[in-house]
């Protein structure tokens, strides 16, 4: 039996799926890499490596609130491992998010900001974006949609997990 002393010591090392039924006359076999067994989302993975390498840059100290703009598995990602490693999440959302979504992340701690739901996503992303602007000195954008450190992580371990 695997024990961890930390839920950051069980992200990644996911399991492999054979996709048998997929496609009956594949003449490859296909196969899914089960991000969903990580601990809390299937974006653990590459928000604990955006977050250490932020940390790493010095763009992240533990007085910086986390920000960004997500309903879903990043956000739940983000809260979990603030909870974990101390740091403050603030997460931008349409007001549609469902009340258990909100519930689940505030009962991690984070700072939730609903946006109008005629704005969409692209209304709770802009706003995460100004907010950060005028809190320079606190605040870091995440970005996980535009941040390279995101793909990255699957370089460094995802992929090696899969070739392996």
């Amino acid at each position: 039996m695997r024990i961890a002393d930390s839920i950051t010591d069980l992200i990644g090392k996911t399991p492999m799926l054979r996709l048998g039924r997929l496609y009956d006359d594949a003449r490859a076999t296909v196969y899914a890499k089960l991000e969903n067994f990580n601990p809390m989302s299937n974006k653990d993975r590459p928000v604990l490596h955006m977050v250490r390498e932020a940390i790493k840059a010095g763009r992240s100290t533990p007085q910086t609130e986390v920000v960004e703009a997500s309903s879903g598995n990043t956000a739940i990602a983000m809260a979990t491992l603030g909870a974990t490693l101390g740091f403050r999440v603030r997460i931008y959302m349409s007001e549609v998010a469902s009340i258990e979504r909100r519930r689940s992340l505030a009962a991690l701690g984070a700072k939730i900001v609903l946006t109008p739901a005629s704005e969409y996503t692209r209304g709770a992303r802009d706003r995460a974006i100004a907010y950060c602007e005028a809190n320079p000195k606190t605040a870091l954008f995440l970005n996980h949609d535009g941040n390279p450190d995101n793909p990255r992580m699957h370089e460094l371990t995802t992929g090696p997990e899969i070739w392996e």
